[in-house]
């Protein structure tokens, strides 16, 4: 092999590798949900603040 093909296939192999550990880190740091799931008062606070922002911008 010749010294071009040498470092061809080791940038290659570099490649290869930084490309598993983006997946490897992706994995990690996946989030499952990014909802909050309100309930009770903060449910319905939420849910009257809401209707009457609409109401209001609806209205002016």
């Amino acid at each position: 092999m010749s010294k071009k093909e040498v470092e061809r296939n080791t940038l290659k192999q570099q490649a290869n590798n930084e490309v598993i550990d983006i997946e490897k880190l992706s994995e990690k740091s996946e989030v499952t949900s990014s909802l909050r799931n309100l309930k009770g008062y903060w449910a319905y606070l939420v849910l009257v603040v809401s209707v009457i922002s609409s109401l209001f911008h609806l209205y002016t």
